[in-house]
C-alpha cells in the first residue's frame, strides 16, 4: 500500500507528539454543532467531546453548520487547533474562512466518486442546496458534475472541506422512490428517505479516517457489537396480515438458521383472522413482537396516528405482548406520526423512509408539526429496505436472493455496520425456506476469517432482536477511551458494552474488547498518508440518464403494487 511522509515541518509526527500521554481519544468539536450532527458522528461510534473540554491531542476536530463568520473566537479557536497538528473535517463555508478559497452553492442530486473518500458511499442521494469548497478535486455533484471534495495540505495538519448540507435542507427532503440494483443488472424501487443519511454519514467517517492517517494516526471507534462479537446481524419480520400457513413456515425458517426476529404485527387482522395464538406462538419461540399499528394505515394526523397506535398496544398487552416500539405500516413516516409515537412511550422506531442503511440513533430533526418543535424524537433503527418479495418481482431466484442477501449482510459487517434486513411471511419469506441457513453460513465464514487475523479471541456474530440491538448503540454513546499512544503501540483502557476498533495509517484493522487492551504494531504503522492516495480526482457520473430511467421505475412501480394486490388478496386483505 503507498504510502507517503511529509516532509513540512519535520519533528512534527502525530505519534511523536503524544508519545506517553494520557488522552481521551474523540472527535472534538464547536459549540453550537447541530444535533443532527452529533447524533451522525456517535452512530459512527466514536466518542465525541466540546472543544475546549479536553485535551484535543490525539482527536480529530469536526465542524459543519457553525456560523463561524459570526464566531471570530471559533475561528481563531480552529485555527489554533489546526496550527498544534489536529486535523480538521470541516464543511465547505468553514473551509472558505480558514483557506480563503470562496465556497460555491448548488442545487445537487447525487454525490458520486471513486476512492477512499466514497467507500460505501459512492452513490449518495442528496436533492439538496449544498455549498462545495473552493479548489475541490474529488467526487462529483451530479447534475453539475463539478468536483466535491477539497483537500489543504499547507499548515500543520490536513483540512478537508466536504459538501455537507444545512440540517434544514436534510429536514425539507421528502421521502422520494429510489432505485436499488440488483443481480444480473435487475433493480427494483422502494420508497424511503429522500437524503441518503447513510451515505452521507459513511462520507463523514471516512473522511475522519483519512484526516486521522494523514496526520500519522489511528481512526479509533467503538465496535459495532458488544464484547468480541465481529458484527451485529439482526431481521425484522412485518406481518401486514395474517395466513396460518406462512407464518408457520417463517418460523420454521427462522429456526433453520437459529435466527432471532422483530416481528411487527398488523393487529387487527390478526384479532380478525384468529392469529391470537399465532403471536404467542411467535413469542414462545423466542422472537419479540411489536405493534405496526391496530389498522394498517399511516395517517397524516398527529391525532389519528396516536389513537390507531394506542388501540395496538393495548390489544397486544391483552395477549401478553409489550410493545414499546413501532413500525409504520407501507413505511410511511412524517413529522405528526414521530409525535404520535412520543405520545404513546414509544423508545424507538424502524422507518425506511425515515432512513435506511444505517447505525440505530436518535435522528433529531427541526420539523414543526402544528406549532411542536420535534427535537427529541422516538430512536430509529434502520434496515435495508428491499425486501425479499420485491426481489422475486424484479425476476430474481431463490438462489440469486440467497446470495443478494449474503453480498449484503457481508459489505455492511465488513464496514463495521448492523447488517438488519427485513420481510414478509405472506409471499415473501414463506418461499424462502432455506434462506435463513444460508445467511447462517455466510455469517460462519466471516466468523473464521475474522478468527484467522489477529482476533483469534473474537466471539461469533451477534444477533439480537431490534431492542437489544437499539439499546446497546444508545449504551454506547456514553462510553470513552483513555489510551496512551507510542511509537510501536496502543494501551488504554475503555469502560462499557463495546471495544474497539482501530484503523491504522497503513491499512491494518485491530480489534480490541472492551476492557484494559495493548496493540503493538511496526513503528511504520503510523506513517502519515497523504490524504489524496486511493482518490481520484472527478467523479463517477450517472451510467443512465435520468429520463430513461423513468420507464424503467414506471414498470418496477406496477409490478411490486401488482405484488403487492396478491399478497393482499391471497390472504384475503381489503
Amino acid at each position: 500500500m503507498t504510502t507517503k511522509t511529509t516532509e513540512r515541518n519535520p519533528g512534527r509526527n502525530r505519534a511523536q507528539l503524544v508519545t506517553n500521554r494520557a488522552l481521551r481519544w474523540s472527535v472534538a468539536i464547536p459549540r453550537g454543532l447541530s444535533a443532527y450532527w452529533i447524533d451522525m458522528l456517535q452512530r459512527t461510534g466514536v466518542a465525541v467531546t466540546l472543544l475546549g473540554e479536553s485535551d484535543a491531542r490525539g482527536a480529530v476536530a469536526f465542524c459543519a453548520g457553525v456560523d463561524l463568520a459570526g464566531d471570530v473566537a471559533m475561528l481563531a479557536q480552529l485555527r489554533a487547533l489546526r496550527d498544534s497538528g489536529v486535523p480538521l473535517v470541516v464543511d465547505a463555508a468553514a473551509f472558505a474562512l480558514l483557506t480563503g478559497r470562496p465556497a460555491r452553492v448548488l442545487r445537487a442530486s447525487r454525490l458520486t466518486g471513486v476512492g477512499r473518500f466514497f467507500d460505501g458511499a459512492d452513490d449518495v442521494r442528496m436533492p439538496v442546496r449544498i455549498a462545495v469548497a473552493g479548489g475541490a478535486k474529488y467526487g462529483c455533484v451530479a447534475p453539475q458534475g463539478v468536483p466535491a471534495i477539497a483537500i489543504d495540505e499547507d499548515g500543520n495538519a490536513p483540512l478537508i472541506g466536504l459538501p455537507l448540507p444545512a440540517v434544514a435542507e436534510l429536514d425539507g427532503a421528502a421521502p422520494r422512490v429510489e432505485r436499488f440494483p440488483l443481480p444480473r443488472g435487475r433493480s427494483t424501487v422502494e420508497i424511503v428517505s429522500g437524503c441518503d443519511h447513510g451515505g452521507l454519514r459513511r462520507l463523514v467517517e471516512n473522511a475522519l479516517r483519512i484526516a486521522s492517517h494523514a496526520a500519522g494516526l489511528p481512526f479509533v471507534r467503538f465496535a459495532p457489537a458488544p464484547g468480541n462479537h465481529i458484527g451485529a446481524f439482526a431481521m425484522r419480520v412485518d406481518a401486514d396480515s395474517f395466513e396460518a400457513t406462512a407464518t408457520t413456515r417463517t418460523l420454521e425458517a427462522l429456526a433453520r438458521g437459529d435466527v432471532r426476529a422483530t416481528w411487527f404485527i398488523d393487529v387487527e387482522r390478526h384479532a380478525r383472522r384468529g392469529g391470537v395464538a399465532a403471536v404467542r406462538e411467535i413469542v414462545a419461540a423466542g422472537h419479540e413482537v411489536q405493534s405496526h399499528c391496530w389498522r394498517h394505515y399511516t395517517y397524516r394526523s398527529r391525532r389519528k396516528n396516536r389513537a390507531n397506535l394506542a388501540r395496538s398496544i393495548e390489544v397486544l398487552s391483552a395477549w401478553g405482548v409489550e410493545a414499546t416500539a413501532f413500525a409504520a405500516p407501507f413505511g410511511t413516516w412524517n413529522a405528526g406520526l414521530d409525535a404520535a409515537m412520543r405520545d404513546n412511550g414509544i423508545a424507538w422506531s424502524s422507518e425506511f423512509s425515515r432512513c435506511h442503511d444505517d447505525a440505530p440513533g436518535a435522528w433529531p430533526h427541526s420539523r414543526v408539526h402544528r406549532g411542536a418543535w420535534l427535537t427529541d424524537p422516538p430512536w430509529q433503527v434502520p434496515v435495508h429496505p428491499v425486501c425479499p418479495g420485491m426481489m422475486f418481482v424484479a425476476g430474481l431466484s431463490a438462489d440469486e436472493i440467497h446470495e443478494h442477501c449474503a453480498a449484503i449482510v457481508t459489505s455492511k459487517l465488513v464496514r463495521g455496520e448492523p447488517a438488519v434486513l427485513y420481510g414478509h411471511p405472506i409471499g415473501d419469506l414463506e418461499r424462502l425456506p432455506e434462506l435463513f441457513t444460508s445467511l447462517d453460513r455466510t455469517l460462519t465464514r466471516l466468523e473464521d476469517t475474522a478468527r484467522g487475523g489477529t482476533a483469534k479471541e473474537l466471539t461469533p456474530v451477534w444477533q439480537p432482536t431490534l431492542s437489544e440491538l437499539c439499546a446497546f448503540h444508545r449504551a454506547r454513546r456514553h462510553q470513552a477511551v483513555v489510551c496512551r499512544v507510542g511509537t510501536d503501540h496502543l494501551e488504554g483502557e475503555v469502560r462499557g458494552p463495546a471495544g474497539l476498533w482501530i484503523d491504522l495509517p497503513d491499512g491494518t484493522r485491530v480489534r480490541t474488547g472492551p476492557g484494559r487492551f495493548v496493540v503493538r504494531f511496526d513503528e511504520s504503522a503510523l506513517t502519515r498518508r497523504d490524504p489524496a492516495v486511493g482518490n481520484e480526482s472527478g467523479g463517477v457520473r450517472r451510467l443512465v440518464p435520468r429520463s430513461s430511467l423513468r420507464p424503467v421505475l414506471a414498470r418496477m412501480r406496477i409490478g411490486v403494487a401488482r405484488w403487492k394486490r396478491e399478497v393482499m388478496r391471497q390472504a384475503g386483505g381489503e
